[in-house]
């Protein structure tokens, strides 16, 4: 985010976003396999595996119950992602070797900005979804993504109350 200003006079308050691509698993992941999940917003859906899946929730084995996951995926998927996937949602639902599946600092970095921006059309909104999940040598992480209704605006907020959101809620 920042605050712009043209001759001194403030503008406003911009959020720049960039196509989470190829391009930028190059230049942030580098060399190696990194696979992106970009899942939809569970608004409207009634379907309790969708919902599951968009929360990081393990329900079983059945890449069918992860669909909402793998076919959003922002990469394409090669034999034995759905499975690699599935086995990291079932340790992160068990607490399993925690420090070794997350990317802690990525999905602290996630959470901090998407805090910050009052992101409530995103993971801890109501819609839960518009985040990106990457998966990279085992180890999962969060990035954000469709930002385009920060602030509170996905939610209708006036400026002091998404200023004045509470970080706990």
């Amino acid at each position: 985010a920042s605050k712009v200003t043209l001759n001194g006079e403030e503008i406003g308050l911009y959020l720049a976003v960039e196509g989470v691509e190829d391009s930028f698993i190059s230049r942030n992941y580098g060399g190696g396999r990194t696979v992106l999940y970009k899942p939809e917003s569970t608004e409207g859906s009634e379907d309790a595996r969708v919902i599951e899946a968009v929360k990081l929730k393990y329900t079983d084995d059945d890449p069918q119950s992860y669909a909402a996951l793998l076919e959003n995926a922002g990469t394409e998927l090669e034999p034995g992602d759905s499975d690699r996937l599935i086995g990291l949602l079932k340790k992160l639902n068990g607490y399993e070797d925690l420090d070794w599946i997350l990317d802690t600092e990525e999905i602290l970095r996630y959470f901090a900005v998407h805090t910050f921006t009052v992101s409530d059309d995103s993971y801890t909104g109501s819609t839960v979804g518009n985040y990106v999940l990457a998966v990279r040598d085992g180890t999962l992480s969060m990035l954000p993504w469709d930002y385009n209704t920060a602030y509170g605006s996905a939610s209708g907020m006036e400026e002091r109350a998404a200023v004045n959101a509470p970080i706990d809620a």
